[in-house]
């Protein structure tokens, strides 16, 4: 398997919405901490996996519920655009955050990328 990098965002504000029973996803808390980010590379997608690192630490690996622009819910944001991300169980963001969304594909293993006694290609006996 091998992580495949969608885009990625910096945090510019940290805000706290109060959201009703019905508005909660799972993951979510009545008080939950959105990160106001600007995409700086590539698309954030919901759905998709998200590292948030602080300097060069990973502080947190996990799904993204929401990716809201101007209040409206949305499926993706493309570079420059601004908006708000809710992780799936995590809200302790700080301004700078980097959250790089990301996909894991399968790794397709070529003739020469084997390891030795695992079969290659499309070897017949």
């Amino acid at each position: 398997m091998e992580d495949v990098e969608l885009g990625s965002a910096e945090v510019q504000q940290v805000f706290t919405l109060t959201l009703t029973t019905k508005e909660r996803k799972l993951g979510m808390t009545k008080h939950t901490n959105v990160a106001g980010a600007r995409v700086t590379v590539g698309e954030l997608w919901i759905g998709a996996k998200v590292r948030v690192r602080r300097g060069e630490e990973v502080v947190f690996e996990g799904k993204a519920l929401s990716i809201r622009h101007f209040k409206e819910e949305v499926s993706r944001v493309k570079k420059g655009s601004e908006c708000g991300v809710i992780l799936s169980h995590f809200g302790d963001f700080k301004v700078g955050d980097v959250l790089s969304f990301f996909e894991v594909k399968p790794r397709k293993i070529g003739l020469y990328d084997a390891e030795p006694g695992e079969p290659a290609g499309d070897r017949r006996a």
